[in-house]
């Protein structure tokens, strides 16, 4: 992830808009171990190379030739539930509430994790004014149904 790296820092705009077809040709080439890797690596990335990194995930596949192999939709769902777990930005955890269909999607969603994203819905919304959109709830139940039924089979 040099590339995010180095860029976001001087240039997230190129990023966001262009850049993200370097990072998804990157993840197209991750083995498990790299995607393991990278949660360890996020955690100690600047706030904004997370943002970048976020919207490269939910967006990058807008224009991206290959579109999203199953695989990747798979780790695009598991990384952002574990970005949540892990980074306790409000602006981080905005943007992927924002996003949740993504976690219908993927087969490699953490229970634990997914459990970490409802709590603070619920959380945030009993303790100040922030809603969650109901649709984006149904979402998330729907992946935790999706992550108990895939446990169970």
């Amino acid at each position: 992830m040099e590339f995010l790296i180095e860029y976001s820092k001087n240039d997230s705009d190129y990023v966001y808009w262009a850049g993200c077809h370097e990072v998804w040709k990157e993840l197209l080439q991750f083995s498990e171990k790299d995607w393991t890797d990278l949660r360890i690596d996020i955690a100690e990335w600047d706030e904004l190379i997370v943002e970048v990194f976020i919207e490269c995930i939910l967006y990058g596949d807008r224009d991206f030739e290959l579109k999203a192999t199953s695989k990747l939709i798979d780790e695009r769902s598991a990384i952002l539930c574990s970005i949540f777990s892990i980074r306790d930005s409000f602006g981080i955890r905005d943007n992927i509430i924002e996003s949740t269909h993504i976690f219908t999607l993927g087969n490699k969603n953490k229970l634990s994790e997914l459990l970490t994203v409802r709590n603070w819905a619920v959380t945030i919304e009993k303790e100040s004014d922030y809603k969650i959109v109901p649709i984006l709830k149904d979402y998330l139940n729907q992946a935790i149904e999706n992550t108990i039924n895939q446990k169970n089979e």
